[in-house]
């Protein structure tokens, strides 16, 4: 149980940190690109909208997506020898 709360724990800070750092990249780039489009491109979407959305995604898909990906790797360490 200490190691499962250890764990969460972790993963909860570096969601977290990997949202904030994204969302700073962000907000940058979307602002240069928004005044590189011009003032019509930031009538129809809010580049704060946008950065939420991409923070969201951050935030909560991405580790779920590396987590699919390497947990098969220990599944296969402990399967591996019985194969």
């Amino acid at each position: 149980m200490a190691v499962r709360w250890f764990c969460t724990a972790m993963a909860g800070r570096e969601s977290f940190l990997a949202s904030r750092s994204v969302k700073k990249a962000l907000r940058r780039r979307i602002c240069d690109r928004l005044l590189r489009l011009g003032p019509s491109c930031a009538q129809r979407v809010s580049p704060s909208e946008v950065v939420e959305q991409l923070e969201a995604y951050f935030g909560a898909c991405l580790p779920q997506f590396f987590y699919s990906l390497l947990a098969p790797l220990p599944l296969f360490v402990l399967l591996f020898p019985i194969s």
